[in-house]
């Protein structure tokens, strides 16, 4: 793992990730990206970098019409958003097709999808954001959550966390199966004081623990940390 320690995490990760994508730009690139902060860094793309060898979709999302709530209808409000369907990229879409979303329904068209990418493209490679939230948790995976088995078959599970967890409670995620098998290259993104006691516990131990989903990074093939919370 290498970790990037800056101040200026938007713009630093941003460079990262477009150097990550110009080594793959004339490969079959999967590109999943992480919401809430690090949609930022979408910014920060290069146009060269969109291609139509990419297909961009989620880490995660919320089973939700609402467009504040789901992570794909905030993608398409994005600048980079349009360029990118200018440039002929193309694009996993999460958005519910009515306000009845069922989890597991929206997960099994989006493990479908990613299987069927997988297929078409065998020697594809893949590339994702993650975050981690304050309670440590990364993509739509809760530390609080047991019902679930997020290291099980399925690349992606569809649940219902606990409003004592979260507010958004009707989710899918990639699991750690996904993460661990199937993702080539991961651009970890960690902003804010308030992430510094979890990174510093995960550094603290160099395993992963399931009551820390962020600490699945440790299992990853290749992980840039790009971070300022070390630095307060």
């Amino acid at each position: 793992m290498e970790i990037v320690e800056t101040k200026t995490p938007v713009v630093t990760a941003g460079k990262i990730l477009n150097f990550k994508l110009s080594e793959l730009i004339n490969t079959p690139t999967l590109f999943l990206t992480s919401g809430g902060s690090a949609l930022a860094l979408l910014d920060q793309l290069d146009i060269k970098m969109l291609t139509e060898n990419l297909t961009i979709g989620v880490v995660d999302d919320r089973c939700s019409v609402d467009p504040d709530i789901n992570n794909f209808t905030k993608l398409t409000k994005t600048g980079f958003y349009e360029s990118a369907k200018v440039a002929g990229v193309k694009f996993i879409d999460t958005r519910p097709r009515n306000e009845d979303c069922d989890p597991a329904t929206l997960a099994d068209y989006f493990q479908r999808e990613l299987k069927k990418w997988r297929t078409k493209y065998p020697e594809g490679k893949i590339l994702v954001t993650l975050g981690m939230g304050e309670d440590g948790h990364t993509a739509g995976i809760f530390p609080e959550v047991s019902v679930v088995d997020f290291a099980g078959a399925d690349w992606v599970v569809g649940y219902q966390v606990p409003k004592s967890v979260n507010q958004y409670q009707d989710r899918i995620t990639t699991t750690y199966t996904f993460l661990q098998d199937m993702v080539d290259e991961v651009l970890v993104y960690v902003t804010g004081e308030s992430k510094t006691a979890q990174l510093k516990t995960i550094f603290a131990r160099l395993d992963f623990d399931p009551n820390l989903p962020i600490s699945i990074i440790h299992k990853l093939k290749s992980v840039t940390l790009v971070t300022d919370s070390l630095l307060r």
